[in-house]
């Protein structure tokens, strides 16, 4: 899956304004995050033993990993400001997209 990722990629962003760089530049910080974060969790999973439940192993790897995750996206990656500004938006507050072509695309189909 994984090497087939790679071409699709390549052959999707073809003759897009978004570059092959562009799109793997944005996934970098998560998906090293994601990778740094599952290590450290499966160390810790080796380091104390195998728990006999899989539930008791799910709770225990998802409460490790997800602080330790957002830990690294958001601090030691510097994702906090990017997250902020998307929950406000989110929560209704001002966009920093213009709407200004969509508004005169609109002026001129009225016109």
């Amino acid at each position: 899956m994984t090497l087939w990722m790679v071409p699709h990629l390549v052959w999707c962003t073809h003759n897009t304004i978004i570059s092959l760089q562009d799109l793997l530049r944005s996934m970098f910080r998560p998906c090293a995050a994601s990778i740094i974060a599952a290590a450290g969790t499966f160390g810790l999973v080796y380091y104390f033993g195998q728990p006999s439940s899989a539930l008791v192993r799910l709770i225990a790897g998802g409460g490790v990993m997800m602080p330790g995750y957002l830990f690294l996206l958001l601090f030691v990656f510097g994702q906090i400001t990017f997250y902020r500004k998307l929950v406000g938006e989110l929560k209704g507050g001002p966009s920093e997209i213009p709407d200004w072509p969509l508004v005169a695309d609109a002026e001129s189909v009225r016109q």
